[in-house]
């Protein structure tokens, strides 16, 4: 079970064999089965959790893919623990709904689809080359909806298992900010995500995300005996405005902890960058410590009690700033600007995140309807059913008017 094995349990001796896209755990002798319910008991405790399905199987001879570990031997049977892709039939209506809703946001043709215990079958056809990011939707959608993050068993989704994994992502992040030459003005670890605040003065965002992910993926795996993900989905980016919003966001990143009940004060959170602007903590290369406290004081001191009171203040502050496209923070002025300096959109990206004419400013400035609906199609940033809706029509007919546009 993937939630498992990211936290040994103790007194097992887990082993995993792997059966084409099936994955299990198997614990051998009867001493593990009481460890295994132990653990069970302990998390529930610990975590307030709810143990919503898991399975043990006695099965012979599981497989000729196991071998010896920690000199505990196969005896030829042991306790199985399947990998459930959903726990019951609202995940797998969940999983449905989510399929749907991709299909119709990328105009994809699904001819057929069958839901299987641990994987699933789709048979799709794509006009434009949208599978990749359709199929992170589907996947991430139905990871954040549905009862089951992974494993019949739910337990917390822990991205760090202790200070060392921090410290490891940190010193990550500081290698990439060093060699992309980002200038990193806030951070926070979270227990199962981070927030990062960076400025990078040539497009080198995607390239460094992928490092700092996926370095600290790969040391993650290799420290804890690991395989298979550790990051659910793509990471989520947010253009700002930094005149307008560079300080209040300071501010947010930092009290992250404090918000979720983690801590008293941003100063009792060690894992952010509060700590090194106020001098508690060593300083992360990279991290614009100085130039942050500038914006407070021409003195270090007076600076930073400035700094330490803004934080305060935020405390129970409610900070809902209007994200335009779900990618965009600032006023229409900046997004113009933004939108100016930026290449044509490609069809990758999702169309929730597409600025667009609205449908009846598009219809107003075609020669006819069909010129309109072509046009509408073609930002990408309506699905079939809004533009059918619109303007009264089936959402078969639109996809058949939109394809006429490249002699389809």
């Amino acid at each position: 079970m993937v939630s498992l094995r990211r936290r040994p349990l103790p007194g097992c001796s887990p082993q995993v064999i792997q059966h084409s896209n099936h994955r299990e755990a198997c614990f051998y002798a009867e001493a593990d089965d009481k460890a295994y319910l132990a653990f069970l008991k302990d998390m529930a405790i610990k975590h307030t959790i709810a143990v919503h399905a898991f399975v043990l199987i006695r099965r012979k001879n599981p497989g000729s893919g196991l071998v010896e570990e920690s000199g505990v031997k196969n005896p030829g049977s042991g306790l199985v623990l399947p990998y459930l892709l959903y726990l019951d039939d609202e995940d797998r209506q969940r999983f449905l709904d989510g399929l749907s809703r991709v299909c119709d946001r990328f105009g994809w043709i699904l001819w057929a689809y069958c839901l299987m215990d641990n994987h699933y079958h789709l048979l799709v056809e794509t006009e434009q080359p949208t599978l990749s990011r359709g199929m992170r939707e589907v996947n991430g959608g139905y990871s954040k909806n549905s009862k089951n993050p992974g494993s019949g068993l739910v337990l917390p989704y822990l991205l760090y298992l202790d200070d060392e994994d921090r410290q490891r992502f940190l010193d990550g992040l500081s290698r990439v900010c060093d060699r992309f030459g980002w200038i990193l003005w806030a951070y926070c670890l979270m227990d199962n995500h981070y927030h990062l605040l960076v400025e990078t003065e040539q497009p080198t965002l995607s390239r460094g995300m992928r490092e700092v992910n996926g370095g600290y993926s790969q040391r993650f795996n290799r420290r804890h005996g690991r395989v298979g993900h550790v990051l659910q989905g793509r990471y989520k980016a947010i253009l700002v405005d930094k005149d307008a919003y560079l300080i209040e966001l300071q501010r947010y990143i930092v009290l992250n902890p404090v918000r979720a009940g983690l801590c008293g004060s941003a100063g009792d959170w060690r894992w952010s960058s509060y700590a090194a602007v106020m001098g508690q903590a060593e300083s992360l290369p990279g991290l614009a410590a100085d130039r942050l406290l500038s914006l407070f004081g021409t003195e270090r001191t007076a600076a930073r009690t400035a700094f330490a009171r803004f934080v305060a203040e935020g405390v129970g502050h409610v900070f809902e700033p209007e994200v335009q496209a779900q990618c965009f923070l600032g006023g229409e002025n900046f997004v113009a600007n933004v939108m100016g300096m930026a290449e044509p959109v490609s069809a990758e990206v999702p169309r929730r995140q597409r600025l667009a004419p609205s449908l009846p400013q598009i219809e107003a400035d075609a020669a006819h309807r069909d010129e309109a609906i072509r046009r509408a199609y073609a930002t990408g940033a309506y699905t079939l059913s809004e533009i059918g809706a619109h303007f009264g029509l089936h959402y078969a007919t639109i996809s058949r008017i939109a394809r006429q546009a490249s002699g389809g």
